[in-house]
């Protein structure tokens, strides 16, 4: 098969293909390949069914538009941004996952982007040593007052670590991170941005995090797993307490502040070489469960997408690896009304 100024997922004698990648040719030939197993993905499904009743499971999400990265990789290059992942796969680099278990609010980076491809790796949950900071929540947000992770030390940053009374006072967090959403309201609702620019002209970053930022008892970070996600579940429960009417009233431009979203702990890269560490590539898919005011018709395209960049991280992994003849299977994560249902891959047109 081959395409001309067009990429995405095709079909292709009934079997499902990714092709157009990388961006930038004229033209692309791509091989009809055949699809991930059917049998090892509905395996590696129901393991990871268990698992999410038990342990729990980390997953990371691979995301390629930062700017620091080289030639400028972007998220609409899945291909690129794979292989630039695969190769940090025996590097010391402290990497995010969010910890997804039954007992925590279910959040995935970049879950509130149902309409745009959203795939990564699935992992168990590594040894200490090779564990990095955790927060109850999407830390990496905030630009220069995040600092850079290098080793297991951040800098450049002026972030604290957790004192000793930071680690376990739940409510004191929890009231904590709703008075961040609420000023952060307040300031929306004024047009009020950090920098004191026009709302609209400096980034949603400025005005959506400082509140939250600002305050070290948010922002402080510890190795304390365990800890992390208390605080994540004990800020649910308070939210769920307060009623869908307070939660609607905070400003589309505050969700992020305001909603439970993913915790973030850090893991060390080459935790993923280990054998039996890698457990899948995933895929979200929001079809069968559209956020409210999502668009159906683009949760169900971005699902497409996310199952083709998915293939390409499978091919990256298998290359990275050396697997030539054990494949690494590739499931979807489906939001549902029951909760969530990990399922096997399959084509979604």
């Amino acid at each position: 098969m081959w395409v001309r100024g067009c990429r995405g997922a095709f079909q292709c004698d009934g079997v499902f293909v990714s092709c157009g990648y990388p961006r930038g040719q004229q033209h692309y030939t791509c091989p009809c390949n055949k699809p991930p197993s059917l049998a090892i993905s509905e395996i590696a499904a129901k393991n990871l069914q268990l698992r999410f009743g038990h342990d729990g499971f980390l997953v990371r999400t691979i995301d390629c538009w930062l700017p620091q990265l080289p030639h400028q990789i972007t998220r609409e290059d899945p291909g690129a941004c794979s292989k630039h992942e695969a190769s940090r796969l025996r590097s010391s680099d402290m990497l995010p996952a969010s910890w997804l278990r039954s007992d925590l609010p279910f959040s995935v980076y970049r879950e509130s982007d149902a309409e745009v491809a959203t795939y990564g790796l699935v992992l168990t949950i590594p040894t200490p040593v090779r564990r990095g900071p955790a927060f109850p929540h999407d830390a990496w947000t905030g630009g220069a007052w995040t600092g850079t992770w290098t080793g297991s030390v951040l800098v450049n940053s002026t972030r604290p670590a957790c004192a000793p009374h930071q680690h376990g006072d739940l409510q004191q967090y929890a009231s904590a991170r709703w008075s961040a959403a609420v000023e952060c309201n307040r300031s929306a609702a004024k047009g009020h941005t950090l920098t004191g620019r026009a709302s609209g002209t400096s980034s949603v970053d400025e005005l959506t995090w400082w509140h939250l930022i600002s305050n070290k008892l948010l922002t402080c970070w510890s190795y304390d797993w365990e800890g992390a996600v208390r605080k994540q579940r004990g800020y649910a429960k308070l939210v769920r307490k307060l009623g869908r009417s307070t939660r609607d009233s905070v400003s589309k431009r505050c969700k992020h502040v305001a909603e439970p979203g993913p915790n973030e702990l850090r893991y060390r890269s080459d935790h993923a070489s280990d054998p039996g560490s890698l457990l899948a590539l995933f895929y979200m898919n929001f079809s069968l469960l559209p956020p409210q005011g999502a668009d159906p018709k683009l949760t169900t395209l971005a699902a497409s997408l996310s199952f083709a960049a998915a293939q390409l991280a499978q091919q990256a992994f298998e290359t990275a690896l050396n697997s030539s003849t054990e494949r690494l299977p590739i499931v979807q994560i489906c939001p549902s009304a029951s909760g969530v249902e990990i399922k096997a891959a399959q084509h979604i047109f």
